[in-house]
């Protein structure tokens, strides 16, 4: 607080660091993964991307000039509270990412009772190693661009997480077969892109659980 000669009372000292821009940052962050998880589960493609390309060009422009506005009026303090508010917020969402608490991870939990009740009517019905590929989601693949395949894996042999040259025939065979073991049930159809040739990158596998993974590849 200041004091000016001639005028009554305290004026308020506006420039200071501001840590709710970080909040709002971070409240953005976690929207976006909310929204990149439904748009995954649900299919949402271009309709997705709009629900989170559009906030987030409204928060580019206000964020700009925000940080206009202030540096204009000497307010550097709270300038640079804006410009460090999208890197801090990204970390700390990064953070909790690592730590398991994105999309994937939530959408995993909520299902997993499903997943495992699949799990235990394969092996009743087709006996041990249990071996399922669920449809867990697509992205990209507009006008004519590269796509990237998403499937949900139970490998009860873990040999998935060996390299793909590795891998038996059999197991190959089983984690893409293109007829799926259950009537009505989302299986994925990968179509056996794995290992990667010239249309297709390596994949990407992930561990979620006790013998689940997601196994991620971009299709050009």
């Amino acid at each position: 607080m200041t004091h000016v000669a001639g005028i009554e009372g305290p004026i308020p000292h506006r420039d200071a660091f501001k840590f709710s821009y970080t909040l709002w940052a971070a409240l953005l962050c976690i929207y976006l993964e909310a929204m990149s998880g439904i748009a995954l589960a649900y299919e949402l493609y271009w309709r997705g991307d709009m629900l989170s390309l559009l906030p987030a060009l409204i928060a580019f422009v206000a964020w700009s000039f925000l940080i206009v506005f202030n540096l204009v009026k000497w307010r550097w303090r709270r300038a640079l509270s804006l410009v460090v508010a999208p890197f801090i917020a990204v970390a700390l969402v990064s953070m909790l990412s690592y730590l398991g608490l994105n999309s994937d991870k939530l959408r995993f939990e909520y299902r997993k009772s499903d997943l495992l009740k699949d799990v235990a009517e394969s092996a009743t019905a087709h006996g041990h190693p249990v071996l399922i590929n669920w449809g867990w989601g697509d992205m990209g693949g507009g006008f004519g661009g590269a796509s990237t395949e998403i499937g949900l894996v139970y490998d009860e042999t873990d040999q998935i997480m060996s390299p793909p040259s590795t891998w038996s025939a059999e197991f190959r065979n089983r984690l893409f077969d293109q007829s799926p073991r259950e009537p009505g049930r989302d299986y994925n159809q990968l179509g056996g892109r794995i290992p990667p040739n010239d249309y297709t990158t390596e994949p990407d596998i992930r561990k979620l659980g006790d013998h689940f993974y997601l196994v991620s590849q971009t299709v050009g």
